[in-house]
């Protein structure tokens, strides 16, 4: 197993501080190791590395959205809707309900917070009926810090765990 030159090793985590990488700066050393040890390919290390970043600028994007649109006390409960889709999969039921609350967002200028989801399994179609709650969009009040354009299929899943649904999205904004 080859180990790295410290000097390097330094001059690495200078590059990617510099080139703005912070997944691929946390994560370095540990794929390199992986990859000495088990004689990937510089393609296959460089491709480890990209795909950590992406992943990880997807969570810290989610978690900017999360942020801004799940602050309950700016946004009132002054409409109420309950919405309900259905797919033959439960992930393209999710999809179809994310995009309605795009929709919502874009054409009606609501922006909606999920107060309950239920999702029913039968026959083979998935339905997820959801109640949702939320107001027009007031600027003065909603400082909306991106914009939700669509629900990419990218790393998209959804998978039932520990008795609940839990998902992984990737939004277009």
């Amino acid at each position: 197993m080859k180990t790295t030159n410290p000097l390097d090793a330094a001059r690495i985590e200078l590059l990617l501080s510099e080139l703005r990488l912070p997944a691929i700066k946390l994560m370095w050393a540990k794929f390199a190791e992986q990859a000495d040890k088990e004689g990937w390919p510089a393609a296959r290390f460089l491709a480890a590395l990209a795909e950590h970043e992406i992943a990880d600028r997807a969570r810290r994007e989610l978690f900017l959205v999360r942020v801004r649109l799940g602050n309950r006390d700016a946004l009132q409960p002054r409409e109420r809707r309950t919405i309900t889709v259905a797919s033959e999969s439960v992930d393209l039921a999710l999809l179809k309900f994310l995009e309605e609350l795009i929709f919502y967002k874009d054409a009606r200028r609501l922006l909606l917070h999920a107060d309950s989801v239920r999702i029913v399994g039968e026959q083979g179609t998935f339905r997820l009926e959801a109640e949702v709650s939320g107001e027009e969009i007031d600027r003065s009040r909603h400082r909306l810090l991106v914009d939700v354009k669509a629900v990419t299929l990218h790393s998209f899943q959804v998978v039932y765990e520990d008795h609940c649904w839990k998902a992984v999205v990737v939004l277009d904004v």
